[in-house]
């Protein structure tokens, strides 16, 4: 059954020593950021504080350490051969907040090395997983994967990733609220475009109660706390009100402190390097040897803010997910389209995922089609398919609104093969029809309404059933 976690469990966090430069000690700063953030460079890094932030037990000295970062052009980071490096990013809210290990954000991050492409993919708190009771062999336990840390650390973690995704989590990195604030109020606080005004009313405070907050769209400049905010907020109007919404702004976060940090202003001062160092220490974890972490920047450093592949796992039209209230708990869960613990469509997604920018070069002309009572399907699934930078040409009603399962029709003579393969995932179309335009318009016909001039004809037609919002 899916039940709720125990009580939340206290955490104690040891306040950290500061400590004074030593330039013999001075191995690499900034990687740690990488690791939580996503992003960053590699600049230095104290081994009075690698105890604190590697959760490893076999890590290296610190003589080993630095040999490694000498000769770390010469290795491999995990999943370099392959071309393919995955780094599970964790949020949490960390000492004084209740709940303290449940995550807020679930990030794998990866990285392409040979096209310096990067991928954020963002999954919600509330998609089920089972676990596995060490204590009763013959009992399985369905939990929401923001329990994962508290219940098993980055061990338990990578593990049921890996099995939601298809991906080899080779890394893990932990941060929890304090840390988040803290290095963005090191970089003097971010620039952050607002897509969106909004009011949540039901934001936490921090004496277990609620305080209200509001984003004006375009540029906000937000110190850390705002940052949090922006970040954390799932309660907001104007379409900012869930997990989906909140991921997508977790993701701008990510990009602009990236870009933050690599401004001269912040990488090339040692003093703020420090500082952010010295803050972290006590709010972050990973499993990353030091040279890994430099490496692993450096890549980073290479990558341009247009070669980021976002993508949120969500439950909207044409989403992979659905939700539903189990009944025996009252609790709320997200469970996959393709059938509960089955994450194959998940699976496609990620392995995928660098595969979008190829697909857009395809230029697809797509036509989407609400054959559903529900109103304004086409044009929500429309808005997803937009949002891949896809190009949609139509969308309106289908003749027949009463269509169960959704269908695409394939145009074409096979030549745009990964805009089919995405569109099947994208809205978990249950058929695939080939058939010219004529025998289309023909047998079936365009939409009532359309959003372009007549004599735009499509590649592909997809037309929407109930099952996009009542999975069978």
């Amino acid at each position: 059954s899916i039940i709720e976690s125990p009580e939340t469990k206290t955490i104690k966090v040891e306040k950290s020593k500061k400590f004074a430069f030593n330039k013999k000690k001075a191995i690499i700063l900034m990687a740690i950021f990488v690791v939580v953030l996503g992003v960053g460079f590699a600049y230095r890094i104290y081994s009075s504080t690698v105890d604190k932030i590697v959760e490893k037990d076999d890590q290296a000295g610190l003589i080993t350490q630095v040999k490694n970062i000498a000769q770390k052009d010469d290795k491999f980071l995990q999943g370099e051969e392959e071309d393919r490096i995955n780094v599970l990013l964790w949020g949490i809210g960390g000492k004084n907040h209740p709940g303290g290990t449940l995550t807020d954000t679930n990030l794998i991050l990866s990285i392409k090395p040979s096209t310096n492409e990067a991928a954020m993919i963002s999954l919600p708190r509330d998609l089920v997983v089972k676990i596995y009771d060490d204590e009763n062999p013959k009992y399985w336990e369905g939990r929401k994967i923001n329990y994962l840390y508290e219940l098993g650390g980055m061990e338990l973690g990578r593990e049921k990733m890996e099995e939601i995704t298809g991906l080899k989590i080779h890394y893990a990195g932990v941060l929890d609220f304090e840390g988040f604030r803290k290095i963005i109020d090191d970089m003097d606080g971010l620039d952050i475009y607002v897509d969106n005004a909004f009011t949540d009313i039901e934001y936490p405070d921090y004496n277990y109660g609620y305080q209200t907050i509001s984003f004006n769209e375009g540029i906000e400049h937000m110190d850390g706390e705002t940052a949090l905010q922006y970040a954390r907020s799932r309660h907001g109007n104007n379409g900012e009100g869930s997990d989906f919404s909140r991921a997508k702004r977790q993701q701008k976060i990510i990009a602009a402190s990236k870009e933050k940090f690599l401004t001269p202003e912040v990488v090339a001062n040692p003093k703020k390097s420090l500082e952010i160092l010295d803050d972290l220490s006590d709010h972050i974890s990973t499993n990353m040897e030091v040279w890994e972490m430099v490496k692993f920047a450096e890549m980073a450093m290479k990558i341009d803010k247009d070669k980021i592949i976002n993508k949120v796992v969500d439950a909207n039209p044409g989403g992979l997910l659905y939700s539903q209230i189990y009944p025996s708990t009252g609790a709320y869960v997200l469970i996959p389209n393709a059938g509960e613990y089955n994450y194959s469509e998940i699976h496609a997604l990620c392995e995928n995922i660098f595969n979008l920018s190829e697909l857009r070069n395809e230029n697809a002309k797509i036509e989407v089609q609400n054959g559903s009572p529900r109103n304004g399907l086409a044009a929500e699934v429309s808005d997803n398919l937009e949002n891949a930078e896809l190009n949609v040409v139509k969308t309106g009603n289908s003749k027949d609104q009463s269509t169960k399962y959704t269908t695409i029709y394939n145009l074409t003579d096979g030549s745009q093969p990964l805009t089919l393969n995405f569109l099947k995932g994208e809205v978990d179309a249950k058929a695939v029809i080939s058939m010219s335009y004529e025998e289309f318009l023909l047998n079936v016909g365009s939409p009532e309404s359309e959003t372009s001039e007549p004599d735009e004809q499509p590649d592909f037609v997809v037309i929407l059933g109930s099952d996009q919002y009542e999975p069978s």
